[in-house]
């Protein structure tokens, strides 16, 4: 975002962000270093370690009804 490729007209809404310790989690069964987005809309949007930031740009944009 701050390299700004993430594109867009208008600054993002920021949600808390939650880190979990797996260890103590165990109903946590999916693939490790998957993050989970979740717009102010309610969509959601699940992305790997390895995500293309121009690719996550233009899928944010579309959920988010840009």
């Amino acid at each position: 975002m701050q390299a700004g490729r993430l594109g867009g007209d208008t600054a993002p809404s920021f949600v808390e962000a939650k880190l979990v310790d797996q260890s103590k989690s165990p109903e946590q069964t999916g693939p490790a270093g998957l993050m989970e987005i979740v717009l102010t809309n309610g969509c959601r949007v699940t992305v790997g370690p390895d995500v293309d930031a121009d690719a996550l740009g233009r899928v944010l944009a579309v959920v988010a009804g840009r």
